[in-house]
C-alpha cells in the first residue's frame, strides 16, 4: 500500500518538473536541498534521477564541500565538453577518487573557465613546484581537483584511465566536435610557434649573407595513439604532415609550414573565445597580422 501511494505521488509531477529536478541534481544540488526548495522527498528525487538513466552520487561524492556538474562528461555533445576532454587527455590525470587538471600558473584562466562550465564552486590551488631546470627558476602551477566517482566512471568509458601516459586512447566523438577536441589537446600538449628564421646564400665573392623571414609551426606530442589519431584527423581535412616521428619516450606530429594556417583556421574559426589558451591563440593572431601587412 505504501509503495502504491509513493507511485501515485511520483506520477503526479509533470515531465517538465521532473526534468528540472534532474537537471538541478546533476548540476550539484543535493536531494535534501531539492526537498527544501520544491517540497519533494529525497527518495523521489533519486527515483527521478534514476528514471532518466543517471546514477545518483555516492556518499563519497556527497561529503565533498564543493558542488559541480558530476555528469559533465557523460555525453560529449557541446564545444566545451569536447575542448576540455581534449585538454584532459593532454594534461589531466585520474586517481582512484578524483580528476586532476594542472596547468602553468599563466594558463589559470582556462581552469577558471572549466569551473565555470561545470557550474562549480571549486577552489583552484596555486602550487609552487620544485625547481628542476638549469636556470634555477621557480615554477608555479594552478591545480583543480574534482572528487567524483561519476566523472571518473564517465571518463573511463571514454577511454581515459589511470597511467594514461602508457596507454592513451583517443575518444570517439561526433565529427563536428573533433576540431574542438584537438584544440584542447593542442593547448595541453602542443605548440604554436611564430618566429624569425634565417637562411644563407653565398654571394659572388664567397661572402655569406643572411635574409630573415618568419616561420609558422604547429605540432603536438604524446602517446603513439595520440599521434596516429592526430594524423588521421589532419588527413581527413587534407592537411599535410610528415607523419609520426619518435621523440625520446614520446611521439610528435608537426604540420607542414604551408598547411599551418589551414589547420589553425579550422580549429579557431567560430570557436568560443573563452575556450582558447590565450598565449597560443595570440601566436595565431600575430601570424594573421604579419600576412596582412
Amino acid at each position: 500500500m505504501t509503495t502504491q501511494t509513493i507511485k501515485r505521488r511520483y506520477n503526479q509531477y509533470s515531465i517538465e518538473f521532473e526534468d528540472m529536478i534532474c537537471e538541478q541534481y546533476l548540476q550539484g544540488k543535493s536531494s535534501v536541498m531539492l526537498q527544501k526548495e520544491h517540497k519533494i522527498s529525497p527518495d523521489t528525487v533519486l527515483k527521478i534521477v534514476r528514471s532518466r538513466g543517471h546514477t545518483p552520487r555516492t556518499f563519497k561524492d556527497i561529503m565533498t564541500k564543493y558542488t559541480f556538474d558530476h555528469s559533465f562528461f557523460e555525453s560529449i555533445d557541446t564545444e566545451a565538453k569536447a575542448y576540455f576532454l581534449g585538454l584532459l587527455v593532454a594534461d589531466g590525470s585520474l586517481s582512484d577518487i578524483e580528476v586532476i587538471l594542472e596547468l602553468a600558473a599563466k594558463d589559470r584562466h582556462i581552469i577558471e573557465q572549466f569551473v565555470s562550465c561545470l557550474k562549480g564552486n571549486n577552489k583552484i590551488h596555486d602550487k609552487r613546484k620544485a625547481t628542476t631546470n638549469y636556470l634555477n627558476r621557480e615554477s608555479f602551477t594552478a591545480r583543480l581537483n574534482l572528487r567524483s566517482d561519476k566523472m571518473i566512471k564517465d571518463l573511463n568509458t571514454l577511454g581515459l584511465e589511470r597511467r594514461k601516459s602508457y596507454n592513451t586512447i583517443i575518444p570517439k566523438i561526433s565529427e563536428h566536435l573533433e576540431r574542438h577536441f584537438w584544440r584542447g589537446l593542442l593547448d595541453g600538449d602542443g605548440h604554436i610557434s611564430f618566429y624569425q628564421s634565417k637562411y644563407k646564400t653565398k654571394l659572388a665573392n664567397d661572402k655569406t649573407k643572411c635574409y630573415g623571414y618568419k616561420i609558422l609551426e604547429v605540432g603536438i606530442c604524446g602517446h603513439i595513439n595520440t599521434a596516429n589519431a592526430f594524423v588521421e584527423f589532419l588527413n581527413k581535412h587534407n592537411i599535410e604532415t610528415p607523419g609520426v616521428r619518435p621523440d625520446k619516450a614520446i611521439y610528435q606530429v608537426r604540420v607542414r609550414t604551408k598547411d599551418c594556417p589551414k589547420f589553425l583556421n579550422l580549429i579557431y574559426s567560430d570557436s568560443d573565445p573563452k575556450l582558447r589558451l590565450k598565449r597560443k591563440y595570440e601566436k595565431y593572431l600575430e601570424y594573421l597580422e604579419y600576412i596582412n601587412l
